[in-house]
């Protein structure tokens, strides 16, 4: 199994899968605010990302909950599409959904956590259209070249199936992120602009626990 713990060690969610279904690597705004918000929240002095955060994706069951009452859902803005779940705690992003992951995945960001998983090597970089920073990311050491999906309609075909894990039973002790969030309220929302990665000073911002 796999372990998802927050920083300071007082929030571990248990994950049924051994090793993640798919890991990816992005460079898309989202991704890296969610991470960037909340190491600027816990009080550290370099937010930016150097590198895009890595994407790891598990089949949705999980197993255990230890620490719930830190757990609070969030959303970058109105109209963000991927709400993500923080251990108020220490600022430790968890999880995060998606509409297009069905139900059927749960998506973790190590560089917002800490996680316990068998290693794997990102299949593929995608939407580096959002990184226009100078430097540039470090090289890609993955398994294939990247691309952006939003420029080749055809190559983002290989991801349907990657969400589709409905035909795999899960344990009867386990439950689903979306069962586990309806115990947590609706997601907040933190305001962020499309792009804003100065989020060195965002303490109105920090949520309590």
């Amino acid at each position: 199994m796999t372990s998802v713990a927050c920083r300071c060690g007082k929030v571990t969610l248990g994950l049924e899968s051994p090793r993640p279904r798919f890991h990816m690597e992005c460079g898309c705004h989202d991704c890296r605010q969610k991470v960037e918000w909340a190491a600027a929240c816990s009080g550290s002095t370099s937010t930016r990302l150097a590198a895009p955060p890595d994407l790891l994706y598990f089949k949705n069951s999980i197993t255990s909950v230890v620490g719930e009452e830190y757990l609070k859902l969030f959303r970058l803005r109105s109209d963000g599409r991927s709400p993500f779940c923080v251990a108020v705690c220490c600022h430790s992003v968890l999880a995060v959904d998606n509409v297009g992951y069905c139900g059927s995945v749960i998506m973790v960001l190590p560089q917002g956590c800490n996680v316990q998983t068998e290693p794997t090597l990102p299949g593929v970089r995608i939407f580096m259209k959002d990184w226009i920073e100078l430097p540039g990311p470090p090289a890609f050491t993955g398994t294939s070249l990247f691309f952006d999906e939003r420029d080749d309609p055809e190559s983002a075909a290989v991801f349907s199936n990657l969400f589709d894990t409905s035909a795999e039973p899960c344990l009867p002790e386990s439950q689903t992120l979306q069962q586990l969030w309806q115990r947590l309220g609706e997601p907040l929302n933190l305001g962020l602009k499309e792009g804003q990665h100065d989020l060195e000073h965002i303490e109105a911002l920090v949520v309590g626990s």
